[in-house]
């Protein structure tokens, strides 16, 4: 199976680079195939920090607009910082039963 380098190079580094640079918000973990809260509610400018804890790589894909991760893999987290108000409900690509809401104030 073909990565490409990003996948080669989140591979090596063991995590994902986070898109914003705030550390405040929420922390999700992803584990047993369930994003863990499935809900949780943030202000504008803060982040969402998903870590997988599988043995499987996992996805963050938003239902919209904002852009979602690459494939994240076991031990590593992806971060994303929300900047408008709203519902950002989100799925793994490859697991789509896998299901989560980011809500924005």
């Amino acid at each position: 199976m073909r990565y490409g380098f990003l996948g080669a190079a989140i591979a090596l580094l063991g995590s994902v680079a986070p898109s914003g640079g705030s550390h405040s918000g929420a922390e999700v973990r992803i584990a047993n195939y369930h994003f863990t809260p499935d809900s949780v509610t943030i202000h504008a400018g803060e982040a969402v920090h998903w870590t997988n804890g599988d043995h499987i790589k996992h996805t963050i894909t938003f239902e919209g607009a904002e852009e979602g991760s690459p494939f994240v893999p076991e031990g590593a987290t992806y971060s994303h910082r929300f900047d408008k108000p709203g519902v950002y409900r989100y799925h793994c690509r490859p697991h789509s039963y896998m299901k989560g809401v980011v809500v924005v104030r």
